[in-house]
């Protein structure tokens, strides 16, 4: 595969460009890491604080500001259990693709685009798909699964408070 094959990016059918590869045995997997906005303004919020990071260029600080509007949580505690409940309940589940029914594990940018976007128990299939439609290789039943995982994780995090 050439390298310019390599960089087309199609986020609905997980093409992310050499940089973004996701392929086990990747070295560069261990290298990159999808965040979530939450996760992202909780490594922000440790870089603001830290004495060491000298002047903050604006592009931190819009993004910073940015995130402060959509991030769902910005206690620490809340951010930090999320994360992990998370990663710990995707990490447990299959999903069954829909056209060759192989047992398969949610994409690292799709784990994050469900943090992101899951607030509460209403969030729908339907919804979901129209912002992440690599999702649309699993059936309704499976993506109502990963909603939960978000929903759950989020609600146990704020009730441990």
């Amino acid at each position: 595969m050439s390298a310019e094959a390599q960089d087309e990016v199609n986020a609905a059918e997980l093409q992310f460009g050499r940089d973004f590869s996701f392929e086990p045995g990747d070295d560069r997997r261990t290298q990159t890491q999808v965040l979530s906005n939450d996760d992202l303004f909780y490594l922000m919020e440790q870089t603001r604080h830290n004495p060491a990071s000298g002047e903050l260029s604006d592009t931190f600080n819009q993004t910073y500001t940015y995130l402060c509007k959509v991030a769902t949580s910005t206690n620490e505690q809340v951010v930090l259990k999320v994360a992990e409940t998370i990663n710990q309940n995707y990490e447990t589940l299959q999903f069954v693709r829909k056209e060759d029914g192989k047992l398969v594990s949610l994409h690292p940018f799709e784990k994050a685009s469900l943090a992101n976007l899951v607030k509460a128990s209403d969030t729908t299939p339907e919804e979901v798909l129209h912002w992440v439609p690599s999702l649309s290789r699993f059936d309704e039943e499976q993506i109502q699964k990963a909603i939960d995982v978000v929903v759950h994780a989020k609600e146990e995090a704020q009730g441990g408070l």
